[in-house]
């Protein structure tokens, strides 16, 4: 009887009543997966746009049937870790990642910022003859490039924000491999 009064002993019970409950929840729980009707209305504008008519009951049917299976693969794949060995998928998954740290305005530049950018990225915007145009000749072309390079110190920021949250190891090759194994 002095074994139930140690707190190890009590702590080890207690751990495995709470494992066993979890193992019995655990896998009996589910996801609910809502489709709104807005996404069923995408979904038939869709094949709408594929097929030049309007889906049959059945075939509305058979879109949202098909819509569910992706989602639950999609969502299996994703936890499985799969769809991260696919480049393509990667690079899309970058993209919107990216897309969504971008501000949702981009300031106006003012003048001087604009001839700042102007005149530290003078090699861009020379003329054919090597002389660079004042700023009102090439405004529009400055001003969408200085928009692109604010966008890309946002993003970096953000990168860098997320990057932080991270470890990372990387183990390189020995050097004496062949240039074509690296």
């Amino acid at each position: 009887m002095k074994l139930l009064r140690e707190p190890l002993f009590q702590f080890l019970i207690l751990g495995a009543a709470l494992f066993g409950v979890f193992a019995l929840i655990g896998n009996s729980a589910t996801t609910t997966i809502t489709i709104s009707s807005s996404k069923v209305e995408e979904l038939i504008k869709g094949f709408r746009y594929d097929n030049k008519r309007s889906p049959t009951s059945q075939e509305v049917d058979r879109i949202i049937d098909d819509y569910v299976r992706e989602e639950i693969l999609s969502r299996e794949a994703l936890e499985r870790g799969l769809a991260l060995e696919i480049p393509t998928v990667r690079r899309e998954l970058r993209q919107k990642i990216e897309f969504q740290t971008d501000s949702a305005e981009t300031p106006v530049p003012t003048d001087e910022q604009l001839q700042a950018y102007l005149n530290s990225h003078e090699q861009a915007f020379r003329k054919p003859d090597g002389t660079l145009p004042p700023l009102a000749e090439v405004r529009q072309s400055v001003e969408t490039s200085w928009a692109g390079s604010v966008q890309k110190e946002s993003r970096d920021r953000a990168y860098q924000k997320m990057r932080g949250r991270y470890n990372v190891v990387v183990h390189r090759p020995p050097a004496s491999l062949p240039a074509e194994a690296k």
